[in-house]
C-alpha cells in the first residue's frame, strides 16, 4: 500500500509505542516461566534417559529435575510479587508527548481500578501456574525416582 492511497487524519496524533512497565515486564516473564521449566523439564529429561542408563546414575536427571522445579517456582514467586499495579507507574506514554492526552481522554473512568485487578488476576494465575507446572514436573519425577536405570 502506497503513502499516498493510507488513510489520514490530520486531527488525530500519531499512535507511539508506550512501553510496559518494568512490574509488567517481571509479570510476564513470571507467567512464562513455570511452562518453559515444564518443556524444558520434558524435553532435557528424555534426553538424558540413555546417557543415564549408559553410565549408571541418575545424577544429572536429578539435576535437571530439580532446576526446573526451582524455575517453577521461581514463576511463581516473581507472578506473585508483581501482582500489585501503581498508580504512579507510566501507563499513557511519556509526560507532554502527543499521544498522552488522547490516549488520557480514552481512559475509563475506572481505569486504576480494572488496572489494579487486571494485575491481581495475571499474579494468581502465574502462582497457579507456577504451583501446577511443579506437580507435573514431580509426577513426571515419580518414574526416575521409583524405576531403576536398565541398559537399552
Amino acid at each position: 500500500m502506497s503513502d499516498e492511497s493510507a488513510a489520514h487524519e490530520p486531527t488525530a496524533p500519531k499512535a507511539a509505542h508506550t512501553k510496559l512497565p518494568e512490574r509488567e515486564h517481571r509479570l510476564l516473564f513470571g507467567l512464562a516461566l513455570p511452562p518453559l521449566a515444564w518443556s524444558l523439564h520434558l524435553l532435557v529429561g528424555y534426553g538424558l534417559v540413555y546417557p543415564s542408563a549408559r553410565l549408571g546414575s541418575k545424577r544429572w536427571l536429578v539435576v535437571v529435575t530439580a532446576a526446573c522445579l526451582v524455575m517453577a517456582f521461581s514463576g511463581a514467586l516473581l507472578a506473585g510479587l508483581s501482582g500489585r499495579a501503581d498508580p504512579a507507574e507510566p501507563k499513557l506514554g511519556p509526560p507532554g508527548s502527543a499521544p498522552e492526552r488522547p490516549r488520557a481522554l480514552a481512559l475509563p473512568p475506572d481505569h486504576d481500578r480494572t488496572r489494579a485487578d487486571r494485575a491481581r488476576f495475571l499474579s494468581r494465575a502465574g502462582i497457579a501456574l507456577g504451583v501446577f507446572f511443579a506437580c507435573v514436573i514431580a509426577a513426571q519425577t515419580l518414574p526416575i525416582a521409583l524405576l531403576r536405570l536398565e541398559s537399552p
